[in-house]
């Protein structure tokens, strides 16, 4: 018996053997390989490797980097039949097949954009036969290219158009005569093994220092991306230098091992694509998000192999075989794209849970410039919400404005944009560089509730003013509210705010109802020690019972803390520096054993307001309220005393439920600037909220 191992012994592999000299064998190669069975080779430097590989891991191995026991994958939702990857180089003719086969024989699915809109097309592309920037001819196709910018080289500077370069780029061979990034010189070959002329590349495309044409190209990204033939994707690297494995010469893609036992042959399983794709620069990068998702065909380039992804299946180049299994599972009621199908695209209550989740990924990714937040992410509200002349108002959707003021995040670092010109408003999620959630119905973690029950209403009417020398304009609500809410034939009195409010870029102001909170709570060491940003309150009401709990930023609870800890270590040398400092502070009282100088919240009142609310009649808006307190109106006074009979007990500390009726939101006010800052949002009942004396105020958020 002979052993050739080239190289280690490895497991996950499909069994091949000569079926003349071992037939039975063969028949269990192939029972086994249709069961997708992983066949271990128990050798423990065998587990390290593919612990530090990231393929698919048997219990018990143990992880090179970290010493510690590592889980099994996921199996994967596949029928796969494995094959060799023979050389460092790409098969050109199995890419070609596939792109062939998704073009004739998948469905529609799988033929350009899911809407019904015609698409904007690229104002220029690449000419990779000619090497120049050209302006897109009409009637051809395109492809589009997905990568990280990063640093690339530290030695030298991307090459990108610029109004002083612009023109020269569009002469013959200009591009030849340049270095260009690897990863566009590759992606340029890409075009022409896949016989596609024209690429779309933003560096090249966009000129970068013309801002009429950055908007302008910006505003058609949506469409670029969901029009193009097939986007390239660069998941390999972290810069633009970085290149596509086994394009060209230069970039050798990770060996795939095989291993041979006397005519038995085993190979190397490799890892899923939605293996690979967790641990890309690619994928932490928040552009990246809609060239992903907007895209109809994708091809990746990873170290490992090629992947080819469309709404139909998904392809590798070590399997034979390979039904449908997309590298993100979508949520229920989407397609396996991950869009909204056509018979729900109307369906407006659908539309702001996709895209509430879709900008929860979005937060969890990085930027390099913060005054992209908001351009980033347009292409996914274009898609999510298409062209019905709603505005994205600084991150939030018009037509569910009051849902979208209802974030919040477990830490809290503040967005600071490099143009002083660029405005982001505290009550926008842009306004943190922060992982964001939101708060779901009427519950007040994301998971307490489900997406079944009643949607939001809207109790008060916004203005807003957006851009400098624009006056103030209304945020619509819902067109599906406006409807329900005909059906019962009330008309929606919104109260109108009173006083003189200069717009100003980014301010918020409505009429609303504000009413006063009792907020305590303790900041210790270990707050501190965890640089947890966000401090969790409780909510008092003026008779002293807890009502409910809100996040708040540190700093914020740490500047309106009890101080006299402090004061009274002002004497000693060593804190005099930290005084100005509450984090330090803390941190120094500490490490000197001071454990009892905890810093307080003592209850003290703090302003709340109302912004919408769930389970009450459609038609109420806050003026219901304000008249229910004046005890004018009858009518209005037994409506509300009768939807206030319908609540539950108030326990000490109730489960989400449909008692917790109103939206409201912690301010913080600037008496010098006649405006205020949104510190925080919670739910709040509605016999609460009427207890504690509400009263009618023009509120200006900034």
């Amino acid at each position: 018996m002979s052993l050739d191992i080239s190289p280690p012994l490895v497991r996950g592999s499909l069994i091949r053997t000569n079926p003349k000299s071992r037939p039975q064998l063969s028949v269990l190669a192939l029972i086994l390989t249709l069961l997708d069975a992983i066949i271990v080779a128990t050798y423990a430097s065998d587990m390290r490797w593919f612990a530090s590989r990231g393929v698919r891991r048997h219990p018990g191995a143990v992880s090179a980097n970290s010493g510690q026991e590592t889980t099994e994958y996921q199996k994967p939702n596949r029928f796969s039949l494995l094959r060799p990857i023979l050389g460092p180089s790409i098969d050109w003719s199995l890419i070609n097949k596939w792109i062939y086969e998704c073009e004739h024989s998948h469905s529609e699915l799988c033929h350009g954009s899911s809407t019904s809109k015609i698409l904007e097309r690229p104002k220029r592309v690449v000419d990779v036969h000619n090497n120049c920037i050209v302006n897109l001819p009409s009637g051809h196709e395109y492809v589009t290219l997905s990568y990280v910018w990063g640093l690339a080289s530290l030695s030298k500077e991307i090459l990108t158009a610029k109004i002083s370069n612009f023109v020269s780029l569009k002469e013959l061979g200009a591009l030849s005569k340049r270095e260009l990034p690897k990863t566009i010189e590759h992606a340029m070959e890409v075009c022409r093994r896949i016989g596609h002329q024209y690429l779309w590349v933003d560096s090249l495309c966009i000129v970068q220092d013309d801002q009429v044409d950055v908007r302008e190209q910006i505003a058609r990204m949506s469409d670029i991306y969901s029009g193009s033939f097939l986007t390239i994707i660069a998941a390999w690297g972290d810069n633009a230098d970085a290149g596509l494995p086994g394009v060209l010469n230069g970039i050798d893609r990770d060996h795939q091992n095989v291993a041979r036992f006397d005519g038995l042959e085993m190979i190397e399983v490799l890892p899923l694509l939605g293996d690979v794709l967790q641990h890309t620069s690619w994928k932490t990068r928040a552009w990246t998000q809609q060239e992903w998702l907007l895209s109809a065909r994708r091809l990746y380039f990873t170290n490992v192999q090629v992947y080819f992804e469309c709404r139909t299946a998904l392809r590798n180049e070590d399997a034979w075989v390979m039904m449908f299994g997309n590298s993100n599972n979508p949520p229920e009621k989407l397609d396996n794209f991950g869009r909204l199908p056509n018979e729900q695209c109307k369906r407006s209550s659908l539309r702001w849970p996709r895209f509430r989740d879709l900008l929860e990924d979005y937060t969890s990714r990085r930027l390099s410039y913060s005054s992209d937040i908001f351009n980033a992410c347009t292409g996914i509200y274009h898609h999510v919400y298409g062209q019905q002349g709603s505005r994205f108002v600084f991150g939030l959707p018009e037509n569910d404005f009051c849902d979208a003021l209802r974030w919040h995040s477990y830490q809290y670092t503040p967005r600071v944009p490099e143009n002083t010109d660029f405005v982001i408003p505290s009550w926008s999620w842009g306004s943190t560089k922060a992982e964001i959630r939101w708060l779901r119905g009427s519950g007040w973690k994301s998971g307490e509730t489900s997406e079944e029950g009643p949607g939001t209403i809207p109790l008060i009417q916004f203005e807003v003013c957006v851009e400098k020398d624009q006056t103030w304009t209304i945020v619509g609500q819902s067109s599906e509210d406006e409807r329900m809410r005909a059906i019962v034939g009330k008309k929606l009195e919104f109260p109108t705010p009173i006083s003189h409010h200069v717009p100003t870029p980014g301010r918020l102001r409505f009429r609303t109802q504000s009413a006063m909170f009792r907020l305590h709570g303790r900041i210790d060491y270990f707050d501190i020690e965890k640089d947890r940003d966000q401090l969790e309150l409780e909510i008092g009401h003026r008779d002293g019972r807890r009502i409910a709990r809100i996040d708040v930023a540190l700093d914020w609870g740490l500047n309106h803390a009890e101080r006299s800890c402090v004061y009274s270590c002002r004497r000693h040398r060593e804190l005099r520096n930290y005084v100005s400092n509450p984090r330090e502070m803390v941190r120094k009282m500490y490490e000197n054993g001071w454990n009892q100088c905890e810093y307080v919240i003592r209850p003290r009142l703090f302003k709340f307001i109302l912004i919408s609310a769930i389970n009450l009649p459609q038609h109420w808006t806050v003026s219901t309220l304000e008249r229910y307190i004046e005890g004018k109106y009858s009518n209005v006074k037994e409506e509300v005393d009768t939807v206030l009979g319908k609540l539950e007990p108030d326990p000490f500390y109730p489960n989400p439920g449909h008692w917790k009726d109103l939206h409201v939101m912690l301010i913080e006010e600037n008496k010098d600037k006649n405006a205020a800052r949104r510190m925080g949002v919670t739910n709040l009942r509605l016999d609460d909220w009427l207890k504690s004396g509400p009263v009618m105020e023009d509120i200006v958020l900034e």
